[in-house]
């Protein structure tokens, strides 16, 4: 990933910091099968292509509250880029 955000490992969840521009993940060794780590890396690394450096898609930037809809979109959208 050209301009891949830095990835912080040793958090308790993972997460991608919109603000820093970081992703957030626990160690790889407390994922019980190497996939699900890699799926959830994939995931935030999607959420993270948004990023103003990247394409600027307001919609990462300003990612609206839990449950809602902006919210559930942009989880799909990462869910959906990720099983790519």
């Amino acid at each position: 990933m050209p301009n891949c955000p830095p990835i912080r490992h040793g958090k308790l969840q993972a997460y991608y910091d919109t603000q820093k521009d970081y992703i957030g993940l626990p160690r790889q060794k407390l994922f019980s099968i190497a996939e699900s780590y890699y799926a959830t890396l994939f995931h935030e690394l999607i959420h993270a292509t948004g990023h103003e450096s990247r394409l600027a898609q307001k919609k990462i930037m300003d990612f609206g509250k839990y449950g809602s809809e902006q919210y559930c979109v942009e989880e799909l959208t990462a869910e959906i880029g990720a099983a790519i």
